[in-house]
């Protein structure tokens, strides 16, 4: 019998013979190393191919459960209030109620987390904190999560990280829609235009004491003008820009403002498009 190919159905599985000719009554063990990625049911197969016959078709089945999850998977705390410090919880499900944290790590400094407590069933419940210095407007920041445990009782402790979004947005008495002006598909070599209304929950008139135009692709000019909502006085943001000859294929651009209300930090507001 010869041998002429082992192919796996994808890179995530390997195999190796250490020989491809074999006599009458003999044989080997086909080795199959499965690197498995995501959870559930998984199927995979090798193909294996020889001279005198039509290719065999070994199956590989499994159903994966995952080592760490969170719950929930994503930390959205809707609208928080500013200048107050926000709680949250986040549990891990482990696989390994023996898992550790080694590290926590947020993408800015506005966010920290700690290991709280273990519930009953033994997974672990992470204390997630906004401070109170977290500035106005959409609040988006990544947390990884890394320990180790054991896949298996007896097996060497492996490392192993999550990672979650989490999700709010911080506003004081000024309000904003819509909090990211979207342009959408922009043109090439056209004008644009986008705006958004900021308001104050009361209805209490004000004015925009600042106002720029920061990190904008391509460059553009940003003005407010006095509208309504709702019948209550407000306050219109509109930015507007032209694409020609800009050879990117995105729009982006950062306002920041301050009211006539006396407000402490500039506020922000996104400015994102595509350019087709």
């Amino acid at each position: 019998l010869e041998i002429t190919r082992v192919k796996p159905s994808c890179g995530c599985t390997t195999t190796s013979l250490s020989r491809t000719t074999f006599e009458p009554g003999q044989g080997e063990l086909i080795p199959v190393v499965w690197k498995p990625k995501g959870i559930g049911p998984q199927k995979k197969t090798v193909t294996v191919s020889y001279d005198n016959g039509p290719d065999q078709i070994l199956n590989i089945s499994a159903t994966l459960k995952q080592f760490v999850a969170l719950e929930p998977a994503l930390l959205r705390l809707g609208d928080l209030p500013q200048h107050e410090e926000h709680h949250a919880e986040l549990k891990l499900v482990l696989a390994d109620k023996n898992f550790q944290i080694t590290r926590i790590t947020p993408s800015n400094n506005y966010l920290t987390a700690s290991e709280k407590s273990r519930d009953a069933d033994g997974n672990l419940i992470v204390d997630v904190v906004i401070k109170e210095n977290a500035p106005w407007g959409n609040f988006n920041a990544r947390l990884e999560i890394e320990g180790t445990g054991v896949t298996e009782p007896g097996t060497e402790p492996v490392t192993h990280t999550v990672m979650t979004q989490v999700i709010a947005k911080m506003y004081g008495d000024i309000r904003i829609e819509p909090d990211q002006i979207q342009l959408g598909v922009v043109a090439q070599n056209s004008k644009f235009t986008g705006e958004a209304i900021l308001y104050h929950v009361d209805g209490t008139e004000f004015e925009l004491a600042e106002v720029s135009m920061r990190f904008s692709r391509p460059e553009m000019t940003v003005r407010s003008e006095a509208t309504t909502k709702d019948g209550k006085p407000a306050v219109k943001i509109i930015v507007e820009g032209d694409t020609t000859g800009f050879t990117e294929r995105y729009v982006r651009g950062t306002i920041f403002f301050k009211t006539s209300l006396g407000d402490a930090d500039n506020q922000q507001l996104q400015i994102a498009g595509s350019v087709r």
